[in-house]
């Protein structure tokens, strides 16, 4: 499998768990400007959100955990497009990860979806 290696250290985890918020705050952000956003929009964003934290242990777990959990909310709420924003970076990485047949599935679904 061609990919970057695994990095562990807690300088990389933090900067891992940094995407995660950064991504899940611009997704919530944009959603708190919707009226009809509920608790469980907010709660399928933050899941969506979190697992981008554990991208460089399981990229596919990741990619499939955002999918559906912002699957699930578009089909809720109906939201703009930066709502694929965990979807888009959970590709970036898998394909990264040399799991490019996996972020293609994955890119197929999210156009899919936004058509």
């Amino acid at each position: 499998m061609s990919g970057f290696p695994v990095d562990v250290t807690p300088r990389r985890r933090l900067a891992d768990a940094s995407l995660a918020v950064v991504i899940g705050a611009l997704v919530v952000t944009v959603a708190a400007f919707d009226p009809d956003t509920t608790a469980v929009d907010y709660a399928l964003m933050a899941l969506a959100a979190a697992a981008l934290a554990f991208y460089q242990k399981a990229p596919r777990a990741v990619l499939a955990v955002t999918a559906a959990s912002e699957a699930a909310y578009v089909l809720h709420a109906h939201p703009g497009p930066v709502a694929g924003l965990p979807v888009f970076a959970a590709m970036h990485t898998a394909a990264r990860a040399g799991h490019r047949g996996t972020a293609a599935v994955g890119a197929g679904c999210s156009w899919w979806r936004t058509s």
